[in-house]
């Protein structure tokens, strides 16, 4: 074989075999390749987790037999989550004393990756690695406090809600005041569009035979009352009987 075509496979047999696979549940188990026996040279292996929304996840290892290194150049396991990479982890859990790796992993977000990598030799065939993963429910309402007055959490999500007199908005987070309908205007009507903190209702009465008396436009306050917008106060305008009306009646009574 001529001496290019050794080299071209020499550099085939030394790049890495690389394997990605998902995992979705809400718990599992995964380990390096070959696992109990040692695991192959230029090996990449990738793990991508993803558990539902509203769910954390955590991991664990409960076995890890990788060829120590410095900073684990060579061999090593390595986690990433929440934006965050992790140091990676080679060595051996079981005969170092001072193996120094946490006992969990947590993430608060619902993805997480792992990665294995092994360089071109691992002549004391070292085993690898046993992983275990859970998805954990997530507090959202300690985490973030998402919601405007009050934060329900529950398993695998959260809802919010409000005080009394005050309405959940259509974004599910908000609070606002919620005055109701307001108050019917004798011989008159009212015009509106919302109930909440802020907007208006204004009046009318039913022209040309009734006149309004007093301020015809009205919102609805902090204190969840509707409020004259001029006054500030709740006092309610009147129709009071127009000049075409009181024709009407002097007529009648003639």
């Amino acid at each position: 074989m001529p001496m290019e075509m050794w080299i071209i496979v020499s550099l085939l047999l030394m790049r890495p075999a690389f394997c990605s696979n998902s995992l979705d549940g809400f718990h599992g188990q995964f380990t390096s390749l070959n696992y109990p026996q040692g695991y192959p040279d230029n090996v990449q292996q990738s793990w991508d987790i993803q558990v539902p929304r509203g769910y954390g996840i955590k991991l664990y290892f409960s076995h890890i037999n990788i060829e120590p290194s410095a900073n684990c150049a060579y061999d090593y396991v390595q986690i990433f989550c929440d934006e965050a990479t992790h140091s990676p982890i080679c060595g051996n859990s079981k005969e170092e004393v001072d193996f120094q790796v946490p006992q969990e992993y947590h993430t608060t977000g619902n993805w997480m990756k792992v990665t294995f990598k092994s360089n071109f030799s691992n002549e004391e065939r070292h085993t690898g690695f046993v992983a275990h993963y859970a998805a954990v429910d997530v507090d959202e309402c300690k985490e973030e406090n998402p919601c405007n007055h009050y934060c329900n959490n529950y398993i695998g999500g959260f809802n919010c809600s409000c005080r009394p007199g005050y309405f959940l908005q259509e974004n599910q987070r908000t609070c606002a005041v919620n005055c109701g309908p307001p108050s019917k205007l004798t011989n008159g009507r009212e015009n509106f569009t919302s109930t909440v903190y802020r907007h208006w209702n204004t009046y009318s009465c039913e022209e040309p035979y009734y006149e309004l008396e007093g301020n015809a436009v009205f919102e609805c306050s902090a204190d969840a009352e509707w409020v004259d917008v001029t006054s500030g106060q709740p006092t309610m305008p009147k129709c009071k009987p127009g000049k075409y009306l009181t024709k009407y009646m002097k007529r009648k009574t003639t």
